[in-house]
């Protein structure tokens, strides 16, 4: 076979294996965008936003609990004040999720972090009340508010923040998920790119010195 050919033959091979590479490096490059895309914007979120609600479980029980051991009602008004933003905040981070959360278990998940929640609040504002009625009067709701606060609603309070970590765990695992698999893909990729790209050469060379 003439030279001319030779080159012409070599030349098309290459081309053609370049293209291909090109095709497979863009695929790859949009795929690693989308997938680094759900873990910044979507998955990401979704875990901050279950850690923000479990942090501020944490925050309203110690408000609780100094409102309670606490006998000077300066500090009781102050720590009870802090209650209603610890709501709104959850509220939020609940709204997010609920508009984000497409997966059947993290639904599930979902509705029962919000039922456990409102058992909650419905135990944590009638202990609210009866702080707030101590000494109003005479009236000595000091026994009943201990009684409440290491029965009922320690228990509901249990069951919210088991809710939350249960969340949390199902969130983060996806979280993980998706991140390890963009590191198989990546290698994957990467691997089979430089395989053909090798392949090239070779096919190149075999054209133009053995033909």
């Amino acid at each position: 076979m003439k030279i001319g050919a030779k080159l012409q033959i070599g030349f098309a091979v290459g081309t053609v294996l370049i293209c291909i590479i090109a095709v497979m490096g863009l695929n790859t490059a949009s795929n690693l965008n989308n997938s680094v895309n759900d873990l910044a914007l979507d998955k990401f979120k979704k875990v901050m936003w279950a850690n923000n609600i479990y942090n501020q479980i944490n925050s309203d029980a110690r408000s609780i609990r100094n409102a309670i051991i606490t006998e000077h009602p300066e500090l009781i008004n102050q720590e009870l004040a802090k209650l209603p933003a610890g709501v709104k905040n959850v509220a939020d981070n609940l709204d997010s999720l609920t508009r984000t959360v497409v997966s059947e278990e993290g639904k599930k998940n979902l509705e029962d972090l919000k039922l456990k929640r409102s058992k909650f609040l419905e135990l944590r504002d009638h202990t609210v009340n009866l702080i707030k009625q101590n000494g109003v009067n005479g009236v000595n709701t000091e026994d009943e508010v201990e009684k409440i606060l290491f029965t009922t609603l320690r228990d509901a309070q249990e069951e919210y923040f088991s809710a939350a970590k249960l969340f949390i765990v199902h969130q983060s695992d996806y979280f993980n998920k998706t991140a390890a698999q963009t590191d198989i893909d990546y290698n994957t990729a990467f691997t089979l790119i430089l395989t053909l790209a090798i392949i090239a050469v070779l096919l190149s060379i075999s054209i133009a010195f053995f033909t």
